[in-house]
């Protein structure tokens, strides 16, 4: 027979040595198994004898009747007794000890002339209440035995229910009580019957005379919050039938939200359920992390994509025109108003010392050194001609040039009467020197000059009068002219 409780699982059973160590004794024990992992074969250990030399034969052996509660581990066997009538019998005997230990020692004796035991065991205040049944007689004789007590089987007067025929017995623990389904025959055919016979509390109650179907019993268990009883008709056929339960009011009845989707899960058992949910989480997790990686990884490729753009369009900017070096200043030095005509507007502030260029002066210098480009030229030479403009302006109205009408001038000039022609001299001598030439065969001077670069001694014409300075056509070093 097998029975769990939290979590573990006992085997218990008679165990016939026929060899008992090659004296041929055929001793017969019971034996117990138990284990926390049932799926695992090497979980389950050695086997404990907690019970030897059972005077029972196997023809006359039933399953043992076995439950597991938290003071002791509680078993109803089988075996010959031959007290007060000194007939041999097959009685019922009651056993406990603690799990896991061997060789116990408690007996009691049950009944007479018993057979298929059934127990069960309700925990209350740390304490086991037991529930025990059998049947004892046969035939029209058999009686359906009951008791309700304590581990030490203190009670000697169990309840008796006449059911003629009985041969099956199941208790189904249920939340709102203990319920024993047995069959008989009855003049109509066999039945089954069902009673509430312990309370959730552990008190006894007598109960047994419902009627649930008009077949005989097979099996009955619990199906969740109801009651499921394997019937077999006398023709033979096999047909479930369904009790309903009767779960107290304070109990809540409604699943977890885990037990509802486990429940819809196409799986036989809870861990393929846990182990598919398992799976299915880690697989989600999985792809929200490979989103992540591939969200990141694009925000990245776009970001860096924009700064190069960005860095491009910049170096075009520098590559096309380059004015001017932003430097930080306290005030505006630079206000370009681009119109039609494109003026050059320059104004300075105060701040600036005698030490530092201010920006006119800078791109002055960048015109004379041939570094601005033609649009600063062009400026550049509209505002010297309005500097100049406004110059003359100035000295016109401060009255430092006299006015023009101040001193009329003649309309004509008399030339003197009876001037010689200027004669056309051929050559010029000087006191002290060779002659010259006349100034119509003088030679033009040749407008370059020639600068050497003090870098590299590479010498080059250059042909602008105007430049102070330029970069070396060789080295690109800067050149003072």
């Amino acid at each position: 027979s097998l029975d769990q409780n939290d979590g573990t699982i006992v085997l218990a059973g008679y165990h016939r040595d026929r060899s008992t160590g090659g004296s041929w004794q055929d001793i017969t024990s019971v034996f117990v198994l138990s284990s926390s992992t049932p799926d695992r074969g090497t979980s389950w250990g050695n086997a404990i004898t907690v019970l030897s030399d059972v005077d029972i034969r196997s023809e006359d052996a039933q399953p043992l009747a076995m439950a597991l509660g938290d003071e002791f581990l509680h078993i109803l066997y089988q075996e010959y007794r031959s007290d007060v009538t000194g007939i041999e019998r097959v009685g019922l005997m009651y056993t406990h000890g603690p799990f896991g230990e061997s060789s116990w020692s408690f007996q009691s004796s049950v009944g007479d002339d018993a057979s298929s035991p059934v127990l069960d065991v309700v925990v209350k205040d740390e304490q086991d209440h037991l529930f025990g049944a059998w049947i004892e007689g046969g035939g029209k004789a058999a009686t359906v035995r009951s008791v309700n007590t304590n581990s030490v089987w203190s009670v000697q007067n169990p309840n008796g229910l006449a059911a003629p025929g009985a041969a099956n017995l199941q208790i189904v623990n249920m939340p709102d009580g203990m319920f024993l389904f047995h069959d008989e025959i009855t003049p109509l055919g066999p039945v089954t019957r069902v009673g509430l016979v312990m309370s959730s509390e552990g008190e006894h109650v007598t109960g047994l005379s419902n009627f649930v179907t008009a077949n005989g019993m097979i099996h009955a268990a619990r199906l969740g919050p109801d009651m499921v009883v394997l019937s077999l008709s006398s023709t033979g056929s096999e047909s479930l039938v369904q009790v309903g339960g009767n779960p107290p009011d304070d109990q809540e009845t409604d699943d977890g939200f885990l037990d509802t989707l486990v429940n819809y899960l196409p799986v036989s058992n809870r861990n393929q359920a846990l182990t598919l949910l398992g799976g299915a989480g880690v697989g989600l997790m999985l792809f929200l992390g490979i989103v992540v990686v591939l969200l990141r990884r694009g925000r990245n490729e776009s970001e860096e994509l924009i700064a190069a753009m960005q860095a491009s369009d910049s170096d075009d900017e520098d590559g096309v025109e380059l004015m001017i070096a932003p430097e930080t200043d306290q005030g505006p030095l630079l206000t370009v108003v681009e119109e039609e005509d494109e003026e050059l507007v320059i104004s300075s502030t105060p701040e600036t010392t005698d030490n530092e260029m201010t920006l006119a002066q800078t791109l002055e210098q960048k015109v004379e050194e041939g570094e601005g480009n033609a649009r600063l030229e062009r400026r550049m030479r509209r505002k010297q001609q309005r500097e100049m403009t406004e110059k003359l302006r100035g000295a016109i109205a401060s009255g430092s040039l006299p006015p023009l009408g101040a001193a009329p001038l003649p309309e004509t000039l008399p030339l003197p009467a009876n001037l010689p022609p200027l004669p056309v001299p051929e050559s010029l001598t000087l006191p002290d020197g060779p002659p010259l030439s006349v100034p119509g065969n003088l030679p033009l001077p040749d407008l370059k000059r020639q600068a050497v670069c003090p870098q590299c001694q590479a010498t080059f014409g250059v042909k602008d009068l105007m430049l102070k300075r330029l970069p070396c056509p060789v080295c690109s070093t800067t050149i003072d002219l």
